[in-house]
């Protein structure tokens, strides 16, 4: 397996921040879930792929993809990861993962606040690092068993490149 050249500049400088808040929110959640409950609903699932394939045109194709959903109390905590890798003929031709975690605190029957991070990388995209946090309030309209519809707005600080401050979405100084 090829390891992935660190691209000096930009990049090498926004990769620390990116995890450090993933880092920070999987805190958070973990602290938020340890706190005792009445009751607590934990759902785990995962899926593996691999397609291993010989002959004239080699290939191995690899995939994974695991989520946990834990709901205690007014917290609901996800969390999703998701990497493939395929080479074939010496050739590698997809490596790319995704990670997620997402917080919600119900503040009363309709109102929510969430706080979520999300980290992305993708060779083939030119995609060393893609790293977004955010917070914000939701509502939430629509409440049954078959459905639930639910609008938020969130606040995403971004660090442009090469910037050690963040901006907002603006382009201004936060």
């Amino acid at each position: 397996m090829e390891a992935i050249p660190r691209t000096a500049g930009r990049h090498a400088r926004t990769a620390q921040p990116g995890k450090r808040r993933i880092v920070a929110v999987a805190l958070a959640v973990g602290a938020l879930v340890s706190a005792p409950a009445d009751a607590q609903i934990v759902n785990v699932q995962g899926a593996l792929k691999i397609d291993w394939r010989e002959g004239n045109h080699r290939l191995l194709d690899l995939g994974a993809a695991g989520s946990v959903i834990v709901r205690r109390g007014r917290l609901l905590a996800l969390a999703i990861a998701r990497g493939v890798f395929a080479t074939g003929a010496g050739t590698t031709f997809k490596q790319r993962t995704c990670e997620h975690v997402r917080a919600r605190v119900r503040l009363d029957p309709h109102w929510k606040w969430e706080v979520f991070a999300q980290h992305e990388l993708d060779r083939f995209r030119r995609l060393t690092v893609r790293a977004l946090s955010g917070t914000g309030p939701a509502l939430q309209s629509v409440s049954s068993d078959a459905v639930s519809v639910l609008a938020g707005v969130s606040y995403m600080p971004r660090r442009p490149p090469g910037s050690s401050a963040p901006t907002c979405s603006s382009g201004s100084r936060c």
